[in-house]
């Protein structure tokens, strides 16, 4: 039986795969903190957010991906109310074959069983030169 953490992330990989960001946006606590590697962005609004999840999907489907798959490694000890989520994002091609992956470890709270994605913390991230590209302000 999947978890609550791994119904969130198929949820957030669906709606991305199938072009539902408003849907993908919907989960995230504002303001929210992405960082990668030394670099930090803040979204304030759903709007900028939106924005940016929908040029990344542009640039992945641009790349070959037709579905993004979440496997979700790990689910940290819930402390007040949060919880660590490990999340692998698989990029999968028409054939259902791995293009590319992205890593990133998703600070959630969790409310009376619905969830709020606080903060994202990219370890390793499938478009590289996308997110160079990318400039949020």
């Amino acid at each position: 039986m999947p978890t609550a953490a791994q119904r969130l992330f198929d949820t957030q990989a669906a709606c991305f795969t199938r072009d539902r960001i408003d849907w993908m946006t919907a989960q995230y606590a504002l303001p929210l903190a992405v960082f990668r590697g030394d670099e930090i962005t803040v979204f304030r609004s759903r709007e900028q957010l939106a924005q940016t999840i929908g040029y990344l999907r542009r640039q992945a489907f641009e790349a070959g991906t037709q579905r993004l798959e979440a496997q979700v490694n790990a689910v940290g000890m819930p402390r007040n109310g949060r919880s660590p989520v490990w999340v692998d994002w698989v990029h999968r091609d028409g054939a259902e074959q791995e293009i590319m992956r992205s890593r990133a470890c998703y600070f959630c709270r969790w409310e009376d069983g619905r969830p709020a994605i606080e903060m994202v913390e990219y370890h390793d991230f499938a478009l590289p030169e996308a997110m160079r590209k990318l400039k949020v302000g």
